[in-house]
């Protein structure tokens, strides 16, 4: 599974909290990728020589990350937020979580991988 990340925080706090789990940070406007178009997932993908069904994309945007994530053919989006509400048909998708930080994101990655955080 390759995490990929683009919500606005320092990278070290992605370290702090989910490094075990990043293979990568990968900014949209460095990919000139803009969401929800699935370009930026799909050069991903093609960058580690994997389907864009093995990325799990953490964002902060409903819309733009979690939607746009899960209609490239990504695996899952977790949604680290607690501006935005977690709209009910994506709290029925098995492949969506919402959480308030990136720690919560990390245990959330870890329970899709079946791990413990």
């Amino acid at each position: 599974m390759l995490i990929t990340v683009d919500v606005g925080h320092t990278l070290g706090e992605f370290d702090l909290h989910c490094g075990q789990h990043l293979d990568g940070v990968f900014a949209s406007f460095q990919l000139a990728a803009r969401k929800p178009q699935p370009y930026g997932w799909t050069i991903i993908a093609a960058t580690h020589g994997i389907s864009v069904n093995e990325i799990v994309h953490i964002g902060d945007r409903v819309d733009e990350d979690v939607r746009g994530a899960l209609a490239a053919g990504c695996a899952a989006a977790v949604l680290v937020t607690t501006r935005e509400t977690f709209p009910a048909d994506l709290r029925q998708n098995p492949r969506a979580t919402s959480v308030p930080d990136l720690s919560g994101a990390a245990a959330a990655i870890a329970a899709m991988a079946g791990e413990a955080a």
